[in-house]
């Protein structure tokens, strides 16, 4: 098909995940060849893990299973893309760090997307709880602008519901909440 070899093939880190299944439907919709890596299916894996393999293998996604300290492995596989989506969650966001020095080992990538879907980190200043996830944020983005990566940093100015499961987890019991 004519056109078809033109997209950009499109690597998502953490497509597995809250926010990259959406991505991984998005870049395939758009008729890019599309890639995730992902943590490796186990017998322990959630039910819903499974089916969202199985789903997108079924509209013609390539799952790579592995994890982001494996640099090689890594490192081949951004050479078979051209863009570099990572949708990993907070407690995974220093390990972003591997994936920029892998694409800056690569060479070839025209653009990585970082995950950075919250705020403008560089703009706010928020209270102290909220501060320590913002670090983070801000390590990863001065180590792919130092890369000399071409980049995109979204900021959607937060997701809200996502914030609320993770900072204030609110399945855990407390016996006391500080509200700022």
């Amino acid at each position: 098909m004519e056109g078809e070899n033109t997209k950009p093939k499109i690597l998502i880190f953490g497509g597995t995940g809250y926010l990259g299944k959406y991505m991984v439907k998005a870049s395939v919709s758009s008729g890019h060849k599309t890639f995730v890596y992902a943590r490796p299916v186990t017998q322990n894996s959630r039910p819903s893990k499974l089916e969202i393999h199985k789903e997108f293998q079924g509209i013609g996604v390539t799952i790579i299973e592995g994890e982001l300290d494996e640099h090689e492995k890594i490192v081949s596989i951004l050479k078979e893309v051209d863009v570099v989506i990572s949708t990993v969650a907070y407690p995974q966001f220093l390990d972003q760090l591997k994936i920029v020095h892998a694409i800056k080992v690569a060479g070839n990538i025209k653009r990585f997307l970082p995950s950075e879907f919250g705020c403008e980190e560089d703009r706010v200043r928020p209270l102290p709880p909220f501060e320590a996830y913002l670090e983070k944020k801000r390590i990863v983005r001065r180590a792919v602008e130092a890369a000399k990566i071409p980049y995109t940093f979204v900021s959607a100015n937060l997701c809200s519901a996502y914030f609320v499961n993770v900072l204030l987890r609110p399945s855990e019991s407390h016996d006391d909440v500080v509200v700022y």
